[in-house]
């Protein structure tokens, strides 16, 4: 598993992530059927990570055009669905908004769905994936808390919602709690 790979190479003083890793503020991301495997890694309880290493917090997860071996009901942790509204393989419509995100009730969750991005998009390079700005705010805001991430998506009038870049926007009543 990767989290104990990293938890490792963190704590081994002959590798060059030793003592660079944050194992305090982790995110979980995958696509497509790695956003499916995400969800299931983001439900796991706090206490299962802490198996692992004891330093270990998964802080969020974003599950990117996930495929559909994965129930949103099951979340421990804040996750943000990004999925393409041309995307014919993992239809936005379909499992990511049914049975993950709209299940997603005891955290805060978010579907956001991108204009003109297709299943492949995520894999393109940053400067053709319209996603990836979406994801570094995600990250910045959950892992950071930086103010300005957090602008993008909590409060009142939370960007994201009228982003052009977007066929539409949605977070859970969890979310839509939180103070901007």
């Amino acid at each position: 598993m990767a989290a104990s790979a990293v938890a490792r190479a963190d704590s081994d003083r002959g590798s060059a992530l030793h003592d660079r890793v944050d194992l305090g503020r982790i995110a979980i991301a995958g696509h497509s059927a790695g956003g499916a495997a995400t969800q299931q890694a983001a439900s796991l309880p706090a206490n299962v990570w802490r198996l692992i290493d004891p330093r270990i917090s998964v802080r969020s997860a974003a599950a990117v055009e996930p495929g559909p071996v994965a129930i949103g009901a099951t979340l421990t942790v804040p996750t943000l669905y990004l999925t393409g509204y041309n995307d014919v393989v993992v239809p936005h419509y379909l499992w990511a908004r049914w049975t993950q995100y709209e299940l997603a009730g005891r955290v805060p969750a978010y579907l956001l769905c991108a204009n003109g991005v297709g299943h492949f998009t995520p894999v393109d390079d940053p400067a053709h994936n319209p996603l990836a700005p979406i994801l570094l705010s995600w990250f910045d805001h959950t892992l950071k808390q930086d103010p300005d991430a957090g602008a993008e998506l909590v409060g009142p009038g939370w960007g994201l919602r009228d982003d052009p870049a977007l066929a539409y926007g949605l977070r859970n009543r969890v979310a839509a709690g939180l103070p901007g």
